[in-house]
């Protein structure tokens, strides 16, 4: 990721960002003082990075902070400005690479607006942020001159990476090569997903991007749960089974990669650190038009479950010992990534913000707000299509490269899964090539106006 972000030392492509209107009364003098506790306690907040050694810093505590300002705001100008904070470059060399931007409205009322680098902190971590911030607000509302005491790491990240270097020096390191030489080596390799896309493919990857999401209902969320539950599978399996079926009906490709990330938290130890964890692990997909989407969605299980046992070796390695020669105009490797966005569960709260959707209540102890949709101008892959259940419904977000594909058509894209969606866990028996595609209304379109 250092790499990909001195390529595009002006995308925010790795920014993680999360805007709240805060609850009236929220006390600005307590916040702020909460976060700057945080940044002294996780050490990934204190982190700079040397870009040209590859070299990671942290820096001691109490003499790193995170940048604070605030600002007053015209309604109307809102979300414009909210995205060019979250936009503005990280200075990766001196820091800081967590900051905050606070607005206030004429009605007095506030929005925050909290944008980190991913390169310190991931979805695990942000939980872990939230947990830790709701205490620390709390207890110095309760008493300001006492800052509370948190539980301490058990491990930092700089010994993970350690760790992590050790065995793949040795016998685990060669044991995982061995593993995913021969499953994205095995029939001659699997060549790069060539989706359709509305223009073509500029020569140097753009990570200029955008974002459509759609909430596909509790209804279909407990079919596809029922589903799961018959084939010994998760729903997480379940709808990259119907993914693959999309892309496959899209592309004619029968073989390609679909990349998912994985916690990369491989001991209990490391739960309660804050870091970048998040490893990627590239998933095989391996169709035919007469599949049942029962044995589709069997394969994407134990693709999955293949995948897990062997995520312990670092994508970046995988992907520099697959791909030695790089072409700049894609990722490595895959194009397209599929991720389940389920935060832990003493954070449930956070999965409507997990995916950018705006309305999700948010209580972290005495703090309390309410997520603001903010969107997405960048984007890292093709298509990332991110996943959740917030308040029990099927939410689906998918972020999009727009050097490639126009809007409409990734909201036709969306409308695609959910029919196939449908139509897998209606009838698992049917071959996926045979699976409905085509909207209600598009079959409509097709019949009485161009039929």
């Amino acid at each position: 990721m250092l790499y990909l972000q001195a390529l595009s030392p002006e995308s925010s492509a790795y920014h993680i960002t999360v805007a709240l209107a805060l609850a009236p009364g929220t006390d600005i003098a307590a916040l702020e003082r909460a976060f700057q506790a945080l940044v002294d306690h996780h050490a990934a907040l204190r982190t700079t990075f040397a870009v040209a050694e590859s070299l990671q810093r942290v820096h001691a505590s109490g003499s790193a902070a995170f940048s604070f300002h605030a600002a007053a705001c015209d309604p109307g100008e809102l979300r414009q400005q909210l995205l060019a904070e979250s936009e503005r470059p990280f200075d990766l060399e001196n820091g800081p690479l967590l900051r905050l931007g606070l607005f206030e409205r004429p009605d007095g009322s506030s929005v925050l607006l909290l944008t980190v680098h991913h390169l310190v902190c991931d979805l695990w971590s942000l939980s872990l942020l939230a947990r830790d911030l709701g205490v620390l607000y709390s207890g110095l509302l309760r008493d300001p001159g006492e800052v509370p005491r948190l539980e301490p790491e058990k491990v930092d990240f700089i010994t993970h990476v350690r760790r992590e270097r050790e065995a793949l020096a040795g016998e685990t390191g060669e044991r995982l090569w061995e593993f995913w030489r021969g499953e994205l080596g095995a029939s001659g390799g699997v060549a790069d997903l060539d989706l359709p896309t509305d223009r073509p493919r500029p020569a140097v990857q753009s990570h200029s991007g955008a974002m459509v999401s759609a909430r596909l209902g509790g209804g279909l969320a407990a079919r596809l749960r029922t589903v799961a539950r018959a084939h010994a599978a998760t729903p997480h399996s379940t709808l990259l089974a119907a993914l693959q079926v999309l892309l496959f009906r899209y592309s004619g490709q029968e073989r390609f990669l679909v990349g998912s990330p994985t916690w990369g938290r491989s001991s209990a130890d490391l739960w309660g650190t804050v870091g970048y964890f998040v490893n990627p692990v590239p998933l095989r997909a391996d169709l035919s038009r007469e599949l049942p989407a029962g044995d589709a969605l069997r394969a994407a299980r134990e693709t999955v479950r293949r995948a897990l046992r062997h995520q312990g070796f670092p994508f970046p390695l995988l992907a520099e010992r697959m791909r030695p020669v790089r072409d700049p105009s894609r990722s490595p490797l895959f194009q397209v990534l599929f991720s389940w966005q389920k935060p832990p569960a003493f954070a449930a709260q956070l999965a409507a913000l997990a995916l950018g959707l705006g309305g999700g209540r948010l209580r972290l102890g005495e703090l309390e707000a309410e997520g603001i949709e903010l969107g997405v101008r960048s984007a890292q892959f093709d298509l990332s299509w991110l996943a959740a259940e917030p308040d029990g419904e099927l939410a689906i977000a998918v972020q999009y490269s727009d050097a490639l594909f126009d809007r409409a058509t990734v909201e036709r894209m969306l409308g695609h899964l959910g029919a196939l969606l449908a139509g897998m866990v209606g009838s698992p028996e049917r071959a996926i090539g045979e699976l409905p595609l085509l909207s209600a209304a598009e079959r409509r379109q097709l019949l009485e106006e161009w039929g």
